[in-house]
């Protein structure tokens, strides 16, 4: 077989083309670049822009229907409809904006922005479960890489930006949605060239065995791969943190550096090729494969060696870490084994809205994930009432995100090597991560000189992290077959904790406490009646400043603005820590006893089929 088809059926050049789709699904984080050309083009006032807004943020989290599809259509339908809603809603906005189409409503806008947002959870769903399902035994790098890149896609997506499309002028800002409407579903129209040429269990490759019994293709140097794709990664956020910074203290950035950004940042992403063509010299294996060699070290097996038979449920379920006998070790996970899936193995929707397990996590990604959000929406204001200037506010906002890429990344490699070596349950991490999203919240709190900096720190590699650990817990904890339909539905927990955290809490407290600094402010509001009756008796321009000035929204100033916000939060936090634990007794023996078990199992076996090929290989 020719090599170009080779590279066409790698898994690795699926694990790039993934990276390169993870680089366009975070569309809706560039929210900020355009929301301005939004404002001055259709004259909406702030309060109907955060209409706008929430219906973004509301596409964007909502991914449920994409994971439901996922289950039954093939995945060029899924990423076909995900482009499909990508380019037609950015695209139907930027016609508003520019003006080629006439001013639509409010709702319609919305609704162009909902749509087009949503399309993303299309990419994020295909990719992610497709991935996990070729590397099941390290889905907490996968997702960890995958997801992280998803946290730098704004970064990513604004050098481009700003190397295609200069923005000379304010109204240029407008360019950013015609960018969302065409580049992401080039990008993932060219990646999908290297998933449909994966080979799949009809294909004669070797993906299932004779048995029936699925099985995974394994690599002895898989580790070292994505420490390489770790360190490609570090990479990028390190040269675009730099960027950032730079391109915040030169103004105007030059036209000519902003096209040497892109170019670089394009570089950085074809980077990781590099271990496609590492793992075709050091191993030879697939070719192999398909010739009938049965000594290769890179063979697809079992995930774990075959248990003792017995007789099946009335609906089988298949395990992500194998099959179990009805007497051995491994298949005592739980008491309701044989008339419920067992951890581990595939459960549907309405199976895992009857698992207690399933709410916990649900429960911990309210928690963890919305306050976490509310946090990092509201970093701007804590930093405006805390006396932080323009420049300082913008360069936290902007590095908040590479924390939160970090967060993303490490939790995945730091709860994968715990849990391979160790034997460490992944909820163990989540707790970790909640310890630190509490400590983070009582530093924004106390508002000491420099918590602003280590309390963004600590939250936002905390939430970060939270996006890593919760999708591997639940492919983990209820299979791979249905994962991108309980993965939306576990993180739609998100929006929720956020919209009760961000409005009734944060909202809440700050008006409260910024009335209490303008006592006189509503009495002059309510002023306003009288005098718009004596309206002709005072002149316009007098009037009209006056009326201007006590129709703005009340302003804070000082740390009581968030203090009993971030307090809040910091004791939620703690009870989630408490649920965390609840969720690590009930799993901790599954972890140890199913899949620390098989971790090892795989290990010891390649590290003896290794030596066995070394001592039959003639002199």
């Amino acid at each position: 077989m020719g090599r170009p088809w080779w590279v066409m059926r790698n898994r690795w050049m699926m694990l790039v083309a993934g990276m390169w789709v993870m680089c366009c699904a975070g569309t809706s984080y560039l929210y900020g670049e355009y929301s301005s050309a939004i404002k001055d083009a259709l004259r909406y006032d702030q309060e109907t822009l955060d209409t706008v807004g929430f219906f973004k943020e509301l596409g964007e989290s909502v991914g449920l229907l994409s994971g439901l599809l996922y289950d039954v259509w093939p995945m060029w339908a899924v990423l076909l409809l995900g482009a499909v809603q990508t380019s037609g809603g950015y695209m139907m906005a930027y016609f508003a904006v520019s003006g080629i189409l006439t001013a639509p409503p409010v709702w319609a806008m919305s609704l162009y922005l909902c749509i087009g947002a949503n399309g993303q959870t299309f990419f994020i769903t295909a990719v992610l479960v497709s991935l996990v399902k070729r590397f099941p035994l390290s889905r907490g790098m996968v997702i960890g890489v995958m997801k992280g890149l998803v946290g730098l896609s704004a970064a990513v997506l604004t050098q481009f930006v700003r190397g295609l499309y200069p923005q000379r002028a304010p109204a240029d800002a407008a360019k950013v949605l015609l960018f969302l409407g065409w580049f992401p579903a080039v990008v993932v129209a060219f990646s999908y060239l290297f998933f449909r040429s994966q080979p799949t269990g009809s294909d004669g490759d070797c993906a299932t065995g004779n048995s029936g019994v699925e099985v995974v293709e394994y690599e002895e140097n898989e580790t070292i791969y994505f420490s390489f794709f770790a360190g490609a990664m570090l990479t990028l956020a390190a040269f675009l943190l730099a960027i950032i910074m730079l391109q915040n203290t030169v103004r105007p950035f030059p036209e000519w550096l902003s096209r040497g950004v892109c170019l670089v940042t394009l570089l950085l992403l074809l980077l990781p090729l590099g271990v496609v063509y590492v793992s075709r010299i050091n191993n030879r294996r697939n070719r192999r494969c398909l010739q009938g060699n049965d000594t290769i070290s890179n063979r697809r097996e079992p995930l774990l060696p075959a248990a003792p038979k017995y007789e099946p449920s009335p609906e089988p379920n298949s395990s992500s870490y194998g099959t179990f006998g009805e007497g051995s070790n491994l298949a005592r996970i739980d008491s309701f084994q044989r008339n419920f899936p067992a951890r581990g193995e595939d459960h549907t929707l309405p199976q895992a809205l009857r698992n207690i397990d399933f709410w916990l996590l649900v429960a911990i990604a309210m928690i963890g994930l919305g306050s976490g959000l509310t946090a990092m929406d509201n970093v701007g204001q804590v930093g405006a009432s805390l006396g932080y200037s323009d420049a300082s506010i913008t360069s936290f906002v902007s590095m908040i995100s590479i924390w939160n890429f970090l967060g993303r990344l490490g939790a995945g490699a730091l709860s994968e090597l715990g849990l391979h070596e160790k034997g460490l349950p992944r909820p163990l991490f989540i707790m970790f991560a909640l310890t630190a999203l509490a400590i983070g919240h009582t530093i924004m709190a106390l508002a000491l000189p420099g918590s602003l900096y280590l309390g963004s720190i600590l939250i936002g590699v905390s939430y970060g992290a939270h996006w890593s650990l919760i999708p591997t817990a639940t492919s983990e904890l209820f299979g791979l077959k249905h994962f991108g339909t309980l993965l939306n539905a576990v993180t739609m927990a998100s929006p929720i904790g956020s919209y009760i955290l961000s409005v009734r809490v944060a909202g809440f407290f700050y008006d409260v406490e910024a009335r209490k600094q303008h006592p006189l402010r509503p009495l002059l509001r309510r002023s306003l009646h009288l005098l718009s009756a004596m309206n002709g008796q005072i002149p316009a321009g007098e009037f009209t400043s006056f009326a201007d000035e006590n129709k703005t929204s009340l302003s804070c100033t000082g740390a009581v603005c968030f203090r009993l916000t971030f307090f809040i939060m910091a004791a939620i936090c703690a009870v989630g820590c408490l649920l965390c634990a609840l969720l690590l007794a009930r799993t901790r023996k599954y972890y140890t006893e199913v899949v620390y078990e098989s971790c090892q199992l795989r290990t010891h076996g390649a590290a003896s089929r290794e030596r066995r090929d070394d001592t039959e290989q003639p002199r």
